[in-house]
């Protein structure tokens, strides 16, 4: 190969790993709910089947994830009361979604809630993290010929008299690995939780 158009190729490389490791973090909600009319809120159980290497990465240690997320809410000015008393409900899950799954119809009407293929799409191969070039074609042609999941950490907001998901946000890596310590979660949950309204 020429060594300019060598170099050129290895530039665009570099440029394309440069924005692998992204974090996307993204809503949903549903248009008919009344959010301005809430002020309290209480907190259901993590919904985890089992407590796997998956969960406990995604979730923290014993769920914290939604420790976080009821302390934010706290700070956005909600107050926490006992489940009976509450407007709302939060709760956090983990999810995975691989690309070799065939997306369902979905009715581009419907509010996209609780995991509609009209906001997961596939990623791009930007999205992928790579540990080095000279394992890149490989890693990326197994990719391609086997498919490859997306790690999802949800919080859902529930409205507590008709117990439908009314707001649904998540942060999403291509990488398990990703989702690093606890005080990570932390972070995370702040940036999905920055997007329900005060």
């Amino acid at each position: 190969m020429n060594p300019l158009r060598r170099s050129l190729a290895l530039l665009a490389t570099v440029s394309l790993l440069a924005g692998c490791a992204t974090l996307d973090v993204d809503h949903s909600f549903d248009p008919a709910a009344q959010f301005s009319a809430y002020q309290t809120f209480s907190s259901q159980p993590v919904a985890v089947v089992e407590w796997d290497k998956t969960n406990t990465k995604i979730l923290g240690s014993n769920g914290v994830a939604l420790d976080y997320a009821k302390a934010i809410l706290q700070e956005k000015g909600y107050r926490y009361a006992e489940n009976g008393d509450a407007d709302f409900l939060v709760t956090a899950r983990a999810e995975t979604v691989s690309t070799k799954q065939t997306p369902p119809a979905v009715d581009d009407d419907t509010p996209a809630l609780s995991f509609s293929w009209g906001e997961l799409r596939p990623a791009s191969q930007d999205d992928f993290q790579r540990e080095s070039q000279s394992k890149d074609a490989v890693r990326m042609a197994k990719r391609e010929a086997t498919g490859y999941d997306q790690y999802y950490l949800v919080i859902e907001i529930v409205d507590a008299p008709t117990r439908h998901v009314v707001w649904q946000g998540w942060a999403r890596y291509h990488s398990l690995d990703s989702f690093k310590s606890d005080s990570h979660k932390a972070e995370l949950v702040s940036e999905i939780l920055a997007r329900f309204p005060n």
